[in-house]
């Protein structure tokens, strides 16, 4: 059954993106999160659209984000970014420390652009099909 999930080669493309900030936890509980599914985009991503266009620029590989230049506080203020679900078919689990949110912001562009509050998180992931 052909869903809006897939491509259209059946290529399943449905992420879950987080945000935490970390203090001296190394492993906290994330406080904002977003579904971004791409191929067509759609979620409750704010900027689906550009953050898939982003994704496919880096053939999914977060680590290949293209970074913008910009300022940023010299402020530490550490925050985990987090990617887990599928693109194009391929399982995706990524995590990186910055030390900031502008520094993740100007790293990772419209991918981690979202500040949706995690009391919604339980429930949209059973209505997303993600764990």
């Amino acid at each position: 059954m052909a869903t809006s999930a897939f491509a259209s080669n059946g290529e399943c493309t449905k992420l879950l993106l987080t945000v935490s900030h970390s203090g001296i936890n190394p492993n906290p509980q994330p406080e904002h999160f977003s579904f971004l599914t791409c191929h067509p985009s759609s979620g409750d991503h704010p900027r689906a659209h550009d953050a898939c266009l982003e994704l496919e620029r880096a053939q999914g590989n977060f680590g290949k984000l293209q970074a913008k230049d910009g300022p940023c506080a010299k402020i530490y203020a550490p925050v985990f970014a987090t990617a887990v679900g599928a693109w194009k078919g391929r399982m995706v689990s990524w995590r990186h420390l910055y030390g900031n949110r502008c520094e993740m912001e100007l790293a990772t562009g419209s991918v981690f652009a979202f500040r949706h509050f995690l009391d919604r998180a339980s429930s949209t992931a059973r209505s997303s099909g993600l764990p």
